[in-house]
């Protein structure tokens, strides 16, 4: 059962806040998506800023915990 289909590796020089959404369109994926802390302040997640104005393509946002648990420092 294959579950992920085909899964690449794409590199890329340029703004990654530019290059993800383009990337993304040129390769017609059917998602984007992120690990996010969930911090809104800003200067925080430019990347993911960028893809959820400009991409035409769904952006799914995962919840992430940086620091590896409720007993580290994030």
């Amino acid at each position: 059962l294959d579950l992920l289909g085909v899964v690449r590796l794409e590199r890329r020089e340029g703004r990654r806040e530019e290059v993800v959404p383009r990337v993304a369109e040129e390769l017609q994926s059917d998602f984007i998506v992120f690990g996010w802390e969930q911090q809104l302040s800003e200067g925080r997640a430019p990347v993911v800023g960028a893809a959820l104005e400009s991409s035409k393509i769904p952006v799914m946002l995962i919840p992430v915990t940086v620091g590896g648990g409720d007993n580290e420092p994030a």
